[in-house]
């Protein structure tokens, strides 16, 4: 499996790796489903370790940009629903144009109410503000 893109944060002592991948409204329900069965088996092992397990404890966290909030409530449904997926957050490309730091600019997905919520990532704060 080769992330769209990867990046890592060094957040207090600990680096957080984040892959990342780009997904458009068509592939969802394509492409992406083949995708998101790979990303589970990655995440949900020791396989990561293999890649980013040399720097600490800490699975990477599935950065997921979408075309829109529709198409990333479609891509939350599917990650979790596909084996217990439970580091991924979700942008658009609209929601790029924050700062990324900012509340909003990254979407969670609360699997009781099956909806997106918006929310901060701290790793993308910085102490130099």
């Amino acid at each position: 499996m080769v992330p769209a893109f990867e990046m890592a944060i060094t957040h207090q002592t600990q680096i957080v790796y984040f892959l990342g991948e780009v997904v458009r409204e068509q592939e969802v329900g394509t492409v992406f489903r083949h995708q998101t069965k790979k990303w589970t088996e990655l995440m949900n092992t020791n396989t990561w370790r293999k890649y980013y397990g040399q720097d600490g404890d800490m699975a990477p966290v599935l950065l997921t940009m979408t075309t829109d909030d529709v198409t990333a409530l479609k891509v939350s449904r599917l990650l979790h629903e596909s084996g217990e997926l439970q580091q991924f957050r979700i942008t658009t490309e609209e929601r790029t144009k924050q700062f990324l730091h900012e509340k909003g600019a990254f979407l969670k997905y609360i699997p009781e109410h099956r909806q997106l919520r918006e929310i901060r990532i701290r790793n993308f704060e910085s102490d130099q503000i």
